[in-house]
């Protein structure tokens, strides 16, 4: 019953749920699909299934579907790529296998607790199990807490971020799609950690529930306790007094409870909700309804109470007698066997409970009909309007209520569809050139016509021809326009015919091999290649295509070639070998106008301002493609000093192109140029580039780097340098300005004379301890060591290989540190042998 529902729901609210959910007064709930408990369905992995049965939206006009619906598709696939990823987690399947198994220890518990159903306290199974339970809740509470701190404060939704992934692409947006990409990636994998939260909570959910039923295997409790018009169970019948008829009943009611109180945990948990804030006592009302009414609340496909669950935030069942309770008494009306004779209205809050039980009272479907409606009928605003609640199954309306209302509600459907028919729309349509179309559509959400669409209530299509007419020549394209209102129209009609005249079409005369790369790789090409990801990009020259279309790649300085993929490889970075494509991509990407490959050249599409600046742009970049590059090569310290915005000033001083690759400066200009653009460099490298180097010995680079590196921090804030040691160079390099660095290399050598003085004065003892001595010197995760070290201010060192300690330092303090050490053994000897004295004792 639950799927058929919730599909007849969602179908009925396809169309009008958005605008009706946001009005204040609401007669009738709006239908929802079914929350689905793990005991309906056995496992968390098939309620999400039976979820996502549920959720099937209206049908809506053939081959279309709304942005709104598009957007939820989209976020649908994203939920169950989410639940699938979940599925996968090696944490959840040993999970599902412990909760299995405590479901069947608490099973086996209640079973051996139900001869003393009528005695208080509880049998060794049942404490065992009980035990069990509550420690394994507690180690899920734990896991729970961890996913959720490894979860980021906020994220965009990945199917969002796919769709601006998918318009940088379309837009040749790379870079941008780069970043974008491992956003999505980043945000999968949030939605996937979130997705499994959830079936911690349901797997949560199932355990409580054994709890709850062991807990209540010693004196089940009954749900008509708190009933004020059910009378008590029913002994006598057929046969006489049965007491096995009584307790199957009072089991089936404690039975009904358990499951009412797991339904609202579980619905409190799906919303976020802090059950202990309102309480844990549990309140119920039980209702007789007409059978006429019960069956349209329970049974499929209608199944209404769903929508009373989420008004209300109760949960509703129907009460099906035990087997063997008889069939009542001479002159009751009796359902059918399908439906339930009583409803339960169970929640935390008792406001609620009556607020709903009030409802459901009210309900009065004396007046059902069913008729054939146009699709223009707003059923949402039906239900709003008359107080009715209705099922649309295709072109099928089926309104419940009393006569009146039905009748009322029918006739304004009927005024709705004559209303949708008497609005025509107003259509008209402009003849554009077919080379300007592209310039009206590209850029997707962001392109030209989808700017008018959103700023207007017009409707525009776009038709763009694609065979010539009979005569050969290309046909017009037509821009076709609709809207309720003629000025509407007009207005629209006005926009298209301003953007047709400022629009221009040129062509320009170009190399196109020049302007965009080409990505066939041959043997003997010059190339970059990435071997790892964020490594340097270095030189390199294609030997070979392999057959997996892999290339053999050898590199500048080596002798065996590496296998690269074509996403490591790129021109090297040059005008006229894959750098001016580069250049060429990026003046397309900062201007409106479009570009189109034409034979022998390039087509350009926008307005004539830009086009002229464009133009100018590339005539240049063509220009620029036969002039030799220079190259000028940088100290490895220096190339960070070439950043965008010290590149971007010397282009702009010297007119030339200036870019870097890894440590190389990429000049291509004329000679004036180039002599301008070196004459810049030299000044960045003068203001900031200067290098001074310092040898050290390894105690000098420890006495650096000690204390987290305070001193060469201290030093690089006071001078305003970089300090840096490479790695296997006893040296100290200083980045700077001239000055600077002159001061620094100073300020240095002072540094190293002084602490060489200080070590002149140290010196160094060897303690031999046998081999087991050694971890009790170490300590736990060395803490112990390094106690030794901090309280006695020397050096130490652990020779394995000799069991021996070194110990470095001023006299006073290595004395200091012998002495802890042996305190340190003597205790140790001591507590082993009290321990060993304790245990012969």
């Amino acid at each position: 019953g639950a799927k058929a529902g919730a599909k007849a729901g969602a179908k009925a609210g396809a169309k009008a749920g958005a605008k009706a959910g946001a009005k204040a007064a609401v007669a009738v709930p709006a239908p929802a699909p079914e929350l689905v408990s793990p005991e309906e369905v056995g496992d968390d992995s098939d309620a999400a299934k039976k979820k996502k049965k549920n959720r099937r939206g209206g049908r809506g006009n053939a081959g279309q579907m709304s942005a709104e619906a598009l957007a939820a598709s989209a976020a649908e696939r994203a939920a169950e790529l989410a639940e699938a990823k979940a599925d996968q987690d090696p944490d959840l399947a040993i999970l599902r296998t412990s909760v299995a198994e405590l479901e069947a220890q608490a099973s086996a518990a209640v079973t051996a607790a139900g001869a003393q159903a009528t005695v208080q306290g509880q049998t060794a199974a049942v404490a065992k199990a009980k035990t069990a339970l509550e420690a394994f809740i507690t180690d899920l509470d734990k896991r729970t807490a961890a996913r959720k701190a490894s979860l980021p404060r906020r994220w965009q939704p990945s199917h969002v971020l796919a769709e601006q992934l998918a318009e940088l692409r379309d837009a040749g947006q790379m870079d941008m799609a780069k970043e974008v990409q491992v956003q999505v990636e980043e945000s999968e994998v949030a939605e996937a950690c979130k997705a499994l939260i959830g079936k911690f909570a349901l797997l949560k959910a199932r355990v409580e529930k054994a709890q709850q039923a062991v807990q209540a295997a010693g004196k089940p409790r009954s749900i008509y306790a708190v009933s004020s018009n059910i009378a008590a169970p029913n002994t006598g019948g057929k046969g006489g007094s049965s007491a096995a008829a009584a307790a199957n009943e009072a089991a089936s009611r404690a039975a009904q409870e358990e499951r009412l109180q797991s339904r609202l945990k579980e619905r409190a948990s799906a919303r976020g909700l802090d059950q202990s804030a309102s309480g844990s006592t549990l309140h119920t009302k039980t209702l007789e309804l007409s059978p006429e009414v019960t069956k349209y609340l329970v049974s499929p496909p209608t199944r209404f109470i769903t929508r009373f669950e989420r008004e209300y935030q109760v949960v509703v069942e129907g009460v099906r007698p035990p087997k063997g309770s008889g069939k009542g008494g001479k002159g009751a009306v009796s359902a059918p066997p399908s439906v339930p004779k009583e409803i339960v209205v169970a929640a935390y809050n008792v406001e609620e409970v009556e607020k709903c039980s009030a409802a459901l009272k009210a309900l009065d479907f004396t007046g059902t009909q069913t008729r054939e409606v146009d699709r223009s009928v707003r059923i949402r605003e039906l239900e709003q309007e008359h107080g009715v609640i209705t099922f649309k199954d295709r072109s099928s309306l089926t309104i419940y209520g009393s006569k009146a209302k039905v009748d009322a509600a029918f006739a304004s459907a009927d005024e709705m569809a004559k209303k949708a028919e008497g609005e025509r729309l107003t259509m008209d349509s402009v003849d554009l050139d077919p080379d300007k179309i592209k310039a009206l559509t590209t850029g997707g959400p962001r392109s030209v016509v989808s700017g008018w669409r959103n700023e207007s209530e017009v409707k525009i299509r776009v038709v763009d021809p694609q065979a010539d007419d009979e005569n050969g020549k290309p046909p017009m394209a037509k821009v076709l326009l609709s809207a309720k209102s003629q000025a509407d129209v007009d207005a629209m009609k006005k926009k298209v015919q301003e953007f047709i005249k400022a629009t221009a079409v040129e062509f320009l005369e170009a190399d196109l091999s020049k302007l965009y790369e080409n990505r066939a790789y041959r043997a003997g090409d010059s190339v970059e290649v990435q071997l790892t990801e964020k490594a340097r990009w270095m030189r390199a020259k294609v030997e070979q295509e392999n057959d997996d279309h892999t290339f053999s790649i050898l590199c500048d300085g080596d002798e065996e070639p590496v296998t690269c993929t074509r996403r490591q490889i790129r021109r090297q970075e040059a005008y006229g070998d894959g750098g001016m494509a580069r250049r060429f991509r990026e003046l397309c990407d900062n201007s409106s106008v479009l570009v189109q490959k034409r034979d022998g050249g390039l087509q350009l599409v926008g307005k004539k301002s830009e086009i002229g600046s464009l133009k100018a742009g590339i005539i240049d970049l063509l220009k620029k493609a036969s002039y030799e590059p220079q190259r000028v090569t940088l100290l490895y310290e220096q190339a960070r000093v070439f950043h965008r915005d010290n590149l971007a000033h010397i282009e702009k001083s010297s007119g030339a192109d200036v870019r870097r690759s890894d440590i190389t400066l990429v000049l291509v200009g004329d000679d004036e140029q180039i002599e301008k653009a070196k004459e810049a460099i030299d000044e960045v490298i003068r203001r900031e580039g200067s290098i001074e180097r310092v040898d050290v010995s390894d105690e000098i680079v420890r006495a650096l780097k000690g204390g987290g590196g305070a001193k060469i921090k201290e030093l690089e804030a006071r001078l305003n340098v970089s300090l840096s040691i490479p790695k296997q160079a006893l040296q100290v390099v200083a980045l700077g300005s001239v000055s600077a660095v002159q001061v620094a290399k100073r300020e240095l050598e002072s540094f190293v004379e002084q602490t060489e003085k200080e070590q002149g004065e140290t010196v160094v003892r060897e303690l031999r301890l046998n081999p087991a001595d050694i971890p009790r010197v170490i300590g736990t995760k060395g803490s112990t060591l390094q106690h030794i070290r901090k309280t006695c201010g020397v050096q130490v060192t652990i020779h394995d290989e000799t069991s021996s300690v070194e110990i470095k330092g001023p006299e006073a303090d290595v004395t200091k540190a012998e002495k802890a050490i042996s305190d340190l053994l003597e205790a140790n000897e001591e507590k082993a042998s009290a321990a060993a004295k304790a245990r012969a004792g």
